[in-house]
């Protein structure tokens, strides 16, 4: 019998959404997101993971990298 090895939660973003000073809840609102998953990972011991990939971070916000993460996105 084989174990799941867990769950491994990614969440993708680009200076758009996690920088724009016009939109800080989407920031805080990901920031608490990322706080809760990474408390649950300790209590899991490892069995569930948690990453960010953030995209474009050397660009300044703008709504073309809003669309151009679906071409940038790595899902592996």
């Amino acid at each position: 019998m084989q174990v799941a090895p867990g769950i491994r939660i990614v969440l993708h973003g680009t200076p758009r959404q996690w920088c724009d000073s016009a939109r800080i809840w989407i920031r805080n609102e990901k920031d608490k997101l990322v706080r809760l998953l990474e408390y649950e990972a300790r209590r899991t011991e490892g069995k569930l993971q948690v990453y960010e990939k953030f995209y474009f971070s050397h660009s300044s916000p703008n709504l073309q990298m809003h669309f151009e993460i679906i071409e940038s996105m790595d899902v592996d």
